[in-house]
């Protein structure tokens, strides 16, 4: 009986307003260290007209799937480009 007695036992220390173990252990979760943790947003990128071609040449030759994982890029992006292969090809 005593071993399903421990929700009881953090369900009373929460009502009390008693630390938890893990805000013992400098783990809460309103924590000021957490920006620390941050990582820095990801700088977008601009592909250049040639390399846009050249990831539509192969999604081509391949799948929209394959160009997308090897030229780590989205699938959603490469289809974007294959619609605008011919206004890609008249900016050469």
């Amino acid at each position: 009986m005593d071993d399903f007695c421990f929700l009881d036992d953090v369900e009373e220390e929460m009502a009390l307003g008693e630390n938890s173990e893990d805000e013992e252990m400098g783990l809460e979760e309103n924590s000021e260290d957490e920006e620390s943790f941050a990582t820095p947003a990801k700088k977008k990128g601009s592909y250049t007209l040639l390399r846009k071609l050249e990831v539509v040449d192969y999604s081509n030759r391949n799948s929209v799937h394959s160009a997308a994982k090897k030229f780590s890029v989205t699938r959603s992006r490469v289809q974007e480009w294959r619609k605008q292969e011919a206004r890609l090809r008249q900016q050469l």
